[in-house]
């Protein structure tokens, strides 16, 4: 017989990536420094929960910035959706942001 490796419904995959900075630069678009991933999970929701859950040790490691990017399943699949964050060190959060300027034509910080 013929095996069918089909899923009833399409997969999202939810990837944190955490930046050391975001600066503006004239020659690359914007320096971020240290960008690490350091997770992926299947709703919004959960990635965000994770962020928060170990948010002091994430900004204890040097990372200022985090995004959460929304990939549908498959190979080489552009980000369909992202929420950027930044640390608060009064509140120990990852606080939702607008997208910075110097970050508007990058994407796929977690899968390049």
């Amino acid at each position: 017989g013929q095996i069918r490796n089909r899923r009833p419904f399409p997969v999202k995959i939810f990837a944190i990536t955490l930046l050391q900075d975001a600066k503006p630069d004239n020659k690359f678009g914007a320096i971020f420094g240290d960008v690490h991933s350091v997770g992926w999970f299947s709703t919004m929701q959960t990635a965000e929960q994770e962020l928060q859950r170990n948010s002091e040790w994430y900004w204890q490691h040097m990372y200022q910035y985090a995004v959460i990017e929304e990939y549908d399943e498959g190979t080489f699949k552009p980000v369909t959706n992202r929420k950027i964050f930044v640390y608060l060190p009064d509140s120990k959060i990852y606080q939702p942001i607008g997208e910075p300027a110097c970050m508007q034509r990058i994407t796929n910080f977690a899968f390049g």
